[in-house]
């Protein structure tokens, strides 16, 4: 009786997991630009079902959704290396939103919910904008520039600062902003099943 629980479980486990990279992955595609001179860094809300998953089932299960996303998203539109960094730097971006959300919520899991929202909006913002302008200075710009003959607008540093940093704040705060929005209808049915 006990393996039968607990292959139910795991079995339960896994398709939770399965159905939200699945979305994550079919969320990805519906992005858009929020900075003109930086067209190609576009928002997506796929690290919505990421976030689900850490809350739910732990920062390891996040890391996993976003695997099974950035795997999915390699492999159905095409697998090259300049494709290879953009995926990478997503699934970077992702694991920073996580530890952002991650660190707010021990810091602040005893405060009450309108300060602890505030503080989840500020450390994924301050993690992702910290983390992926300096990935984004340091390797992603640098090697499409080389693989791929990029070309940018303005000197490197100056979209960093200009176009990089802002897209990370703006993209943090509509990210975190909206997670926290729609996970209190989203958790209750996770949860039921956990």
């Amino acid at each position: 009786m006990e393996r039968s629980s607990k292959n139910r479980f795991v079995l339960t486990r896994t398709v939770q997991l399965s159905v939200l990279s699945a979305v994550s992955y079919v969320l990805m595609f519906i992005s858009f630009p929020i900075i003109m001179f930086v067209p190609w860094m576009k928002v997506d809300f796929s690290d919505i079902p990421i976030l689900l998953a850490t809350v739910v089932f732990g920062p390891l299960a996040g890391l996993t959704v976003a695997g099974l996303k950035a795997l999915l998203y390699w492999v159905t539109t095409g697998v090259s290396i300049p494709n290879f960094i953009g995926i990478f730097a997503s699934f970077v971006s992702s694991g920073t939103l996580i530890l952002g959300y991650e660190l707010a919520s021990k810091l602040f899991r005893n405060r009450n919910k309108w300060v602890k929202g505030f503080a989840i909006v500020a450390f994924m913002t301050i993690a992702i904008t910290v983390v992926m302008t300096a990935l984004n200075w340091a390797f992603v710009l640098p090697m499409y520039m080389q693989l791929i003959g990029f070309k940018l607008s303005m000197p490197l540093n100056e979209i960093v600062l200009y176009g990089v940093a802002p897209f990370n704040i703006i993209k943090g705060i509509i990210v975190a902003a909206a997670f926290l929005l729609v996970k209190g209808s989203l958790l209750p049915a996770f949860k039921r099943n956990h």
